[in-house]
């Protein structure tokens, strides 16, 4: 169903299609949309709070801005531009991000289990306790952050760089660790076990 203006009142959406509304909301709080279609549009103007966005496409967007403690699993990026968008304790289970074609936004917490992601680029930036559980990390490079208690278990692992981070209480169960770049990195003892293990040496 094609919407061409926004109500401000309704809290939730199904099935429609946002692509030829003229202007967004600058403040969308805890609205729910399912299936809906938002392609083309841009959210640099929207600040988003506590929404959920379920099986939606985000198609050649332009997302920026904060968003904050929302879900948006198993939703679309191809070719959206996120260049300065950070999500803050988001959930984005399921979401496929590998085709943006900006990839240059912020992660703080959440659930970013089973993502397709790919050449994502951060430096210096606390990431502590992210769910990386299943997703796929195609040449994404984590370097000089603060990682701990991160979780890698299952990843698909290629090309990953965690250069120069700190590792304390993040967890490799299943992963290829021969495929991620460890150098100059600070770990725990549980860290330091499980890459001898991986390497084959016998403690």
């Amino acid at each position: 169903m094609k919407i061409l203006a926004f109500d401000p009142d309704r809290t939730l959406w199904e099935g429609c299609d946002f692509s030829d509304v003229d202007a967004l909301p600058e403040g969308l709080e805890r609205v729910r949309f399912i299936d809906c279609r938002f392609n083309g549009l841009s959210f640099l103007d929207t600040t988003m709070a506590g929404c959920q966005f379920e099986g939606c496409s985000f198609d050649f967007t332009r997302l920026g801005g904060v968003i904050d403690r929302c879900a948006l699993t198993n939703c679309s990026f191809r070719y959206a531009n996120l260049l300065g968008a950070e999500f803050t304790d988001c959930k984005l289970t399921g979401s496929n991000l590998s085709e943006l074609s900006n990839p240059g936004f912020l992660i703080s917490g959440g659930d970013w289990s089973y993502t397709a992601l790919a050449k994502i680029r951060m430096k210096k930036r606390d990431l502590s306790g992210v769910n990386f559980t299943g997703a796929n990390l195609f040449d994404c490079r984590f370097e000089g952050c603060k990682l701990a208690d991160v979780r890698f278990d299952n990843a698909v692992i290629s090309q990953l760089s965690l250069k120069n981070s700190d590792l304390r209480g993040a967890s490799f169960a299943f992963v290829n660790m021969d495929a991620i770049d460890f150098k100059g990195c600070t770990g725990d003892l549980d860290f330091a076990v499980a890459y001898t293990r991986a390497h084959g040496i016998k403690i």
